[in-house]
């Protein structure tokens, strides 16, 4: 019988080069200032529904500013930047998140997440929709416990927010990151902010990148591209609208298996294969262990793998937010669309798992924040 888990190991050196549009700004700085003993930069995040310093707010969360993100392409290498959070693979291009150790532990597109992810403030009712969100961002918020009161009841392990870099008003400037490493791996992703009017902005971003499979079969491969533009139109300091848009199409082969022991079905003893952690799912040095090796209860051989694994998933959302400030209250309204077109085989162990789904979801919030006296806000 041969065994078989997943193969994770991510290997590759990169080079990043970033290249700012906007203009540089110089200063000099005093002998007296660098001496100045400098505090922590504040960070301001809205995870409980206002803007409050992260290094005061009453609740376990972490941040990931831009320039730690630069360079991430899916969901997955959040593991190596927020301690606590883990990705499994088993699910294919649906990731199973945990947080703390408390996360969703089965693939079933039928299974409500036990992690709210929400971008731009609207909650994805699938993690299969957790792709393509990745570049341009202004930072990313990852909530740890339970985070029911304001996220609902799927967001027992905690929340994670993704939420894109925004237009603004009366600046031109953007950004270019592109990187380059082995396993043919490219990847460029920017993003350019232009005026519109003396109250209005247009910002427009973009993502692609590849990269051959990591093991000897060339699965383990990844190619996705995709797009965001935003428009936000202010005639006043008392409202604003924002509208978005965004596309993503994921392909290559996603995660796949090694064989890494032999089981006698006898004794139940475990050997080496005989080959590295490398060699693929349909390496032919894999396919002839799978040939030769007998499974007592079918009373026959495996037989040979012949279905590769493949990706080929696109993601569309379309969104609205909506402020105004009603002197005694300011109300915020975020109607949205989203829909994923799911259509991969993937392969984990002894099985193939084939998706063909579609997901698709309305959703509006409508929220009023306020102080109404000293009592309650």
């Amino acid at each position: 019988m041969a065994l078989s888990r997943w193969h994770l190991a991510h290997r590759g050196a990169s080079l990043i080069v970033l290249t700012m549009l906007a203009p540089t700004l110089g200063y000099a700085q005093t002998t007296d200032e660098a001496d100045e003993v400098r505090g922590l930069d504040t960070v301001f995040v809205t995870a409980q529904r206002k803007t409050e310093s992260a290094q005061t707010a009453a609740i376990a969360i972490d941040t990931v500013q831009p320039d730690e993100i630069a360079g991430v392409t899916n969901p997955s290498q959040l593991t190596n930047l927020v301690p606590a959070v883990q990705f499994g693979a088993a699910g294919g291009s649906s990731p199973l998140l945990y947080v703390r150790g408390v996360g969703t532990f089965s693939a079933n597109p039928y299974t409500d997440s036990a992690v709210a992810i929400n971008y731009d403030g609207v909650y994805l009712a699938r993690s299969t929709s957790m792709h393509g969100f990745f570049y341009d961002l202004e930072r990313i918020e990852v909530l740890k416990g339970p985070q029911g009161t304001l996220y609902g009841r799927n967001a027992t392990g905690g929340a994670v927010n993704i939420l894109p870099a925004k237009p603004v008003i009366g600046e031109f400037g953007g950004n270019l990151t592109v990187s380059g490493g082995n396993y043919e791996s490219i990847s460029a992703q920017g993003g350019i902010n232009i005026p519109t009017s003396e109250n209005s902005a247009l910002r427009i971003a973009g993502t692609v990148y590849t990269h051959d499979g990591y093991l000897s079969d060339d699965t383990q491969s990844e190619e996705g591209y995709g797009f965001r533009a935003q428009w936000l139109y202010q005639p006043s300091d008392r409202f604003n609208v924002r509208l978005a848009g965004d596309f993503f199409d994921l392909g290559g082969t996603g995660p796949a298996s090694v064989v890494y022991g032999l089981r006698n079905p006898i004794t139940g003893i475990v050997t080496s294969p005989g080959f590295g952690r490398d060699v693929g799912t349909y390496d032919p040095r894999t396919d002839a262990i799978y040939n030769a090796a007998f499974v007592p209860t079918a009373g026959a051989t495996n037989g040979t793998i012949d279905r590769r694994p493949n990706i080929d998933n696109q993601y569309f959302g379309l969104s609205a937010e909506i402020n105004a400030d009603l002197g005694f209250g300011e109300l915020t309204v975020i109607p949205s669309w989203r829909r994923s077109e799911l259509s991969e085989a993937g392969r984990g162990s002894a099985f193939l798992l084939l998706t063909d789904e579609v997901d698709e979801q309305f959703s509006i919030e409508a929220r009023l924040a306020g102080s109404f006296g000293e009592a309650v806000d």
